[in-house]
């Protein structure tokens, strides 16, 4: 006999919940939470290096720089994800009440690795140019 797995698709609310809590951080897509792996030394060398230097030449600058850990909403596409550098130009629009999701970058960057999921990367590309459509 085989077991039926039930798909469940997450609100945006409850993924907020579910993220509050995690010991890890996670992306939501319309429904879907996935995972996001961890970090190695070279893809933080990478990530510090271009916020480095973004943060430099943007000095003096109406633009904040962040790394990592600041969640991006996308209402469009109905996504949270964490990218790797995000630059915003004058104050951070947040998602919410909170401090952590902001909405309004106008650059988003993302260190990929060789093994990531071919089937992510055109979901997320489409998703991310399409933010400002």
């Amino acid at each position: 006999m085989q077991l039926q797995t039930q798909h469940h698709k997450y609100t945006p609310e409850e993924y907020l919940q579910l993220e509050e809590q995690a010991e890890s951080k996670s992306e939501y897509h319309d429904g879907e939470i996935s995972l996001m792996a961890g970090g190695t030394t070279n893809h933080n060398e990478i990530c510090l290096n271009l916020a480095a230097n973004l943060k430099f030449g943007l000095k003096k600058q109406n633009y904040r720089v962040y790394i990592g850990d600041i969640r991006l909403w996308i209402p469009r596409h109905r996504v949270y994800t964490y990218p790797d550098v995000m630059v915003i130009r004058g104050e951070p629009v947040y998602a919410d009440q909170g401090t952590t999701t902001v909405t309004n970058p106008i650059l988003i960057a993302g260190v990929l690795s060789i093994k990531i999921d071919a089937e992510l990367l055109p979901r997320r590309q489409i998703c991310l140019l399409s933010f400002y459509s």
